[in-house]
Parts: structure tokens; C-alpha cells; sequence
């Protein structure tokens, strides 16, 4: 099973970019958080991150890029139409990455 998640969208904002990546059902995120079907996320990246993947198409993805993206999406005003999929997965997400960085 190859767990490698697959770009979507990319919102370019100014000085900020969210990349959006498809994990699947049976993908290491969907399993862990049970998911009922194929997922998007939002990753948050900047800087020199924007650059290397605007010209290679590959970027090195963690969990402090999950856990800004879903915080920047999850109080976006108006909500974006393609969080309602994911909307109710980012609380368990966030507690998980909250506590991964001792935050909770």
C-alpha cells in the first residue's frame, strides 16, 4: 500500500500557501483516524518550502504544517466548502498533534 498522499489544491495567499493532500481510507492517516472515506488535509507551508515545491512538486510534509493548515481552515470565515469532509476529523487531529508537540 503506498501511503504517499497526493496534492489536491494549492491555495496560494500572500507569504503563505495551503496545499491540500488526498489520503486515502486504507492510508496510514485514514486508518488511525477511521475515516469513512478518502480525505483531504490541509498543509500549511512557507518561505523556501513555497519555491522547492513550486518547482519540483515534492515537499516535505509534517505534522506542524497539519497543524497550522487545520487551524487557519478550521476558522476560516467564511468555511471553505471543501472542510466539510474533513471538518470533523480536525479536532481529533489537533488533540493528537497537540499533544505529539507537548502542547496539551
Amino acid at each position: 500500500m503506498d501511503n504517499k498522499p497526493e496534492f489536491t489544491i494549492v491555495e496560494k495567499n500572500d507569504g503563505y500557501w495551503i496545499v491540500w493532500c488526498i489520503f486515502e481510507k486504507n492510508s496510514e492517516i485514514g486508518l488511525k483516524y477511521n475515516v469513512w472515506g478518502d480525505i483531504s488535509l490541509p498543509y500549511f507551508i512557507v518561505g523556501e518550502d513555497m519555491q522547492r515545491f513550486e518547482n519540483s512538486g515534492e515537499i516535505e510534509l509534517g505534522g506542524i504544517n497539519l497543524l497550522i493548515g487545520i487551524i487557519l481552515k478550521y476558522s476560516a470565515t467564511p468555511p471553505m466548502t471543501v472542510t466539510h469532509k474533513v471538518k470533523p476529523y480536525f479536532r481529533d487531529i489537533l488533540k493528537d498533534l497537540l499533544s505529539q508537540y507537548s502542547m496539551i
